[in-house]
């Protein structure tokens, strides 16, 4: 059974899982990336059990960070939309991430949530980014 079929199956049968199993799920999901509607779903069923600032036993990431490891662009737009704390620098992190936190940053601002746009440009998130509809235009999240 493939990675993806394994977590679509855990995501249809839980229903009342354990809190600690939904947390488990989690790290998974994020560890092995290519999962983003299993995150969403464990968030959407779980998001008062879960813990999204408490890292994996085992290598001592949260899953935020986990998810970054991984690659998975969809799962760490999942997790920054529930409010998963920051706890990296941005700045140095693959292009395709950092476009996510750039549209989580244009996303802060849209709802005028400065604590949230202020931890992106504390964690590094250049101020001067484009905003990915034309390349030559550049759109500053300078306020």
């Amino acid at each position: 059974m493939s990675s993806f079929r394994k977590f679509e199956n855990l995501v249809r049968e839980m229903r009342r899982e354990s809190e600690i199993q939904a947390q488990e799920y989690l790290w998974e999901a994020c560890r092995e990336g290519g999962h983003p509607a299993a995150v969403h779903k464990l968030l959407e069923n779980y998001a008062k059990d879960l813990s999204l600032s408490e890292r994996d036993p085992s290598s001592g990431m949260s899953p935020l960070n986990l998810a970054i490891a991984s690659g998975c662009v969809d799962t760490v737009r999942s997790l920054l939309s529930a409010g998963s704390p920051i706890q990296c620098r941005i700045d140095k992190l693959p292009k395709k991430i950092i476009s996510a936190f750039e549209s989580h940053a244009l996303n802060a601002l849209a709802s005028n949530d400065i604590k949230m746009f202020s931890s992106l440009l504390n964690a590094g998130l250049n101020p001067d980014t484009k905003d990915g509809a034309c390349l030559k235009s550049t759109f500053s999240l300078t306020l």
